[in-house]
């Protein structure tokens, strides 16, 4: 860790004439990793996942030079408009069944 002088400035706090060095050697690195089969992991609940018992196959391998940005969003694989048409289908299809006394099933 690289050394730099503290000061003290105002209200007897101490304040660092190396700002942005101090706060870059407080990062934290995060390891990032992709499987080979990541359909057969187990959901563990509280959003934690682990590889099945038994599944030799199941690797898992550190991402080289992994990009990671801050303040973006992720992107779904998940078109909205046929979504939206599925879910207006499926109320179409439950209210005729309720109507015409159908079996839903």
């Amino acid at each position: 860790m690289r050394q730099s002088k503290d000061r003290i400035g105002k209200n007897n706090l101490y304040e660092n004439e190396n700002e942005e060095e101090s706060i870059e050697e407080k990062r934290q690195k995060v390891g990032v990793y992709t499987l080979t089969y990541p359909s057969r992991l187990v959901n563990k609940g509280d959003n934690e996942f682990a590889v099945r018992a038994g599944d030799t196959q199941n690797v898992d391998k550190a991402v080289e030079n992994p990009v990671l940005e801050e303040g973006t969003l992720e992107r779904s694989g998940t078109d909205m408009a046929k979504e939206m048409t599925r879910l207006i289908e499926s109320q179409r299809a439950f209210s005729y069944a309720l109507k015409n006394g159908t079996d839903i099933g």
